[in-house]
């Protein structure tokens, strides 16, 4: 007993030493540093999303009747048994971490002790557990990484905001989701990172500053991204390249290069059968009937919703990507509170339906100063959100599944709203009640 209450305080004293150091790094490195705006308010930031891994730790400790199911734990608990084969072999440890030679049969032991290193459902797709446990055999402290992922989107695109600067803090750091979903030991997390350094060495390499550094930078993110979550990759990828094709500026044909760029890459994902071993379709079919046949074995799943059945053909895509992306982006109605979590999640989807409709009131879409990126947050939301709705037959899983998209969609209504309209509306509106 006295050895697991001296192993636990180890553990709060070495999270409150990493905690201290990161807040003396947010203070003292000039990544963390922005004009204009007050030195205290990204530590502060930092605090209220280690709280929320804090708060997402114990949701999943309490939650969830046994450790092995809980997504936060799996990870972690696997990558302790990687950790575990440095104190026999560092060179094992090295293997497995690398991926160099790391199918020898003599690691077998450790892969066959891990719950997920095997993936049941990878549709011979890259295995992305693995990159995770491999994390976690590395570091433990994630709240970090995924805080300066977002603080990289704040940096690169901030001046696109002027006057709107602290609604874009309030979106990329305080939504209920992406707060509580990309600050614990998860997928989303590691991939809130890799995104937002991605974007900022894309959008620094397009302005020509430090080329080589930032398409190193660009490289390593790329790939990291690619091995958390292989579907984000590829949502991102058409927003990439509309960002490439649209001129700076207004570009007035903006929308037709949007569209056009989207309906080949729509051809290119159709007809992969034909110049890959991959039918894109049939994976997407696959993975809606695999995620419902794998409820079906689980008692007393919360959340179900019903979702339409996707065949693999062309036909049946179409018609479920518009379903896909309006259960995303509506689901969990209030109707379908079925836990703490989902109050939290329907009254957020109710926040982000006021903000559309206050923006398409108050909209402005010549004022928006860089159409290129809108076009790359429109492209992501759209296919990131219908990919997540059409697979996923639970809201729980939808809300977090969404978590990396949705500062995209949010950032991208800010740029449509025209604050000076809305400004003089609310100013109007004060006026006639003082009469």
């Amino acid at each position: 007993t006295h050895i697991l209450y001296l192993w636990l305080a180890m553990g709060y004293l070495i999270s409150i030493i990493f905690t201290a150091l990161f807040l003396l790094i947010i203070y003292r490195s000039k990544f963390y540093k922005s004009e204009n705006l007050n030195k205290h308010i990204l530590p502060v930031l930092f605090l209220i999303k280690v709280s929320a891994g804090i708060a997402l730790l114990l949701i999943y400790t309490y939650y969830y009747k046994t450790r092995i199911s809980a997504d936060v734990f799996k990870y972690f608990d696997d990558g302790m048994v990687i950790f575990s084969s440095l104190a026999d072999n560092p060179l094992d440890y090295l293997k497995m971490i690398t991926g160099i030679d790391a199918d020898a049969e003599h690691l077998q032991k450790y892969y066959t002790e891990a719950n997920f290193w095997f993936k049941e459902y990878n549709y011979n797709l890259f295995n992305e557990n693995r990159t995770m446990i491999r994390f976690n055999a590395l570091i433990r402290l994630i709240s970090f990484l995924s805080f300066s992922g977002l603080v990289a989107i704040f940096k690169s695109i901030r001046k696109l905001f002027r006057k709107k600067e602290k609604f874009l803090l309030i979106f990329l750091f305080l939504m209920p989701s992406v707060l509580l979903w990309t600050s614990g030991v998860l997928k989303e997390s590691l991939a809130v990172f890799a995104l937002g350094f991605l974007i900022y060495s894309y959008i620094k390499i397009n302005q020509k500053q430090n080329i080589i550094r930032n398409s190193i930078l660009l490289t390593i993110m790329a790939v990291l991204l690619f091995l958390t979550k292989f579907y984000i990759f590829i949502a991102i990828l058409p927003g990439f390249i509309s960002y490439l094709m649209i001129r700076e500026g207004n570009d007035k044909y903006a929308f037709i290069k949007f569209i056009s760029i989207h309906f080949l890459g729509f051809l290119l994902l159709i007809n992969t059968q034909y110049f890959s071993s991959y039918n894109f379709i049939e994976i997407v079919a696959r993975k809606q009937r695999d995620f419902i046949n794998m409820l079906a074995t689980l008692d007393n799943v919360g959340s179900l919703i019903n979702i339409n059945k996707i065949e693999p053909n062309t036909i049946s895509l179409l018609v479920n990507i518009p379903i896909g992306f309006w259960n995303t982006m509506v689901r969990p109605l209030i109707t379908e509170i079925s836990s703490p979590i989902a109050i939290l999640a329907a009254l957020e989807n109710i926040l982000i339906e006021i903000i559309l409709i206050v923006t398409l009131i108050f909209s402005s879409y010549k004022n928006i100063t860089d159409k290129r990126f809108f076009w790359l947050t429109i492209s992501f939301t759209l296919i990131l959100f219908s990919l997540s709705g059409m697979t996923t037959p639970v809201a729980g899983a939808l809300v977090r599944y969404k978590s990396p998209a949705l500062p995209f969609l949010l950032m991208a209504l800010l740029m449509l709203c025209d604050i000076d309209k809305l400004l003089a509306f609310k100013k109007k509106i004060l006026k006639q009640n003082n009469e």
